[in-house]
């Protein structure tokens, strides 16, 4: 980068910043230097606005319209231009254009708001294919929501566009879409609110958006669906067994917060595998311990027992807890007994194959 003294050209920064441009951009702003000398200088020492507009007239197919550009900025008679002779006049015409000047000879106007996003972009260029997409969005009301956000944004890159296309339109914020960061964040934040919508009764969009409004910069967005999460109470899945027996089924984000408490574990976190079918989970508040069944490809199964603080579970509980579960229709998963032999040869090679241990198997599939 070389700073130099301010020249008199309005489009210039000041100071006068020379960064070559990068990206798909720059080959074509060599094109142009090749047809005008001077062009690719221009684009070095140009405002943002002015540089992204440019990109944008050539992702509008400037180097195939060149004649159209042309006759929207100026009224000479071009007939008798070559074709190389007009994309040289063009390249000679835009050195002297401004950015809302750029765009309108490329699309035949610029919508208010449009060159204030360009200039929010600093020096790497959006993917044609994006250029079009923002230029659309600000020259159609139907998307007038999104482009106030896309106004309100302190800067603006492919990442952030992308997220604020993609995000929840009911919920979308320049707050959310910062924290979202890319259109891959926006698409998983969309089916995180799909899952609170259907299965948390009191998720509505006014108090979804309130409570957005309201996290603090500690907390994710991911942590934020978490706790709306806990509350899930509605459109649940059947489980394996309706409990009973003495064992409660922890049928929504209550009772597992609840059981969490009681049992000083992290069971509460595991909502999002009962909000999707994937697992069931009993206590048996006596012992204060929680049965966990998974569902496979073919039946529910009954996994472990989990003792308080993720302790272990005496066998006669959890011979007990099995018992009531097989009783009512659900399998349980009972590995053979160690006879003690291979737990002393074991504790020689643990450290090199405790990735083939079976409690660890268990737990990483419960996880899963």
């Amino acid at each position: 980068m070389i700073e130099q003294s301010n020249p008199k050209r309005s489009e210039i920064t000041l100071p006068r910043v020379l960064r070559a441009p990068s990206g798909w951009v720059l080959e074509d702003l060599c094109r142009l230097d090749a047809l005008h000398p001077g062009f690719l200088r221009r684009a070095t020492e140009a405002r943002t606005a002015w540089r992204h507009a440019v990109a944008l007239a050539i992702a509008n197919g400037l180097f195939d319209h060149a004649d159209s550009f042309l006759a929207r900025c100026i009224p000479d008679d071009l007939s008798a231009l070559s074709w190389p002779e007009l994309l040289s006049k063009t390249a000679a015409a835009i050195m002297d254009m401004k950015p809302a000047e750029i765009v309108e000879a490329s699309v035949g106007s610029c919508p208010d708001g449009l060159v204030g996003a360009l200039g929010k972009m600093g020096f790497d260029p959006m993917d044609r294919e994006a250029l079009r997409a923002l230029q659309a969005v600000f020259a159609d009301q139907q998307h007038s929501r999104r482009q106030k956000v896309i106004e309100q944004l302190k800067v603006l890159d492919q990442g952030l566009f992308e997220a604020a296309m993609i995000a929840d339109l009911a919920l979308i914020s320049p707050k959310l879409v910062g924290r979202l960061r890319h259109g891959a964040g926006a698409e998983k934040f969309n089916k995180a609110v799909a899952v609170l919508r259907r299965h948390v009764s009191t998720a509505t969009d006014a108090a979804l958006a309130k409570s957005l409004a309201d996290i603090g910069p500690e907390t994710s967005v991911r942590d934020w669906a978490r706790t709306w999460l806990a509350r899930a109470d509605a459109n649940l899945p059947s489980p394996p067994w309706r409990g009973g027996e003495g064992l409660i089924l922890l049928r929504d984000g209550e009772m597992l917060r609840m059981a969490g408490l009681k049992t000083k574990t992290c069971i509460e976190t595991r909502i999002n595998l009962v909000v999707t079918g994937q697992a069931a989970y009993y206590l048996e508040p006596e012992a204060g311990v929680i049965a966990c069944v998974i569902r496979t490809e073919k039946d529910w199964l009954a996994s472990q027992v989990v003792g308080y603080r993720n302790g272990r579970v005496p066998k006669p509980v959890r011979d007990r807890v099995f018992g009531i579960l097989e009783r009512n229709g659900v399998p349980v998963f009972r590995p053979i007994e160690d006879d003690g032999i291979a737990f002393a040869v074991g504790g020689y090679l643990h450290g090199r194959h405790d990735e083939f241990d079976l409690t660890h198997l268990m737990d990483e599939f419960e996880a899963n």
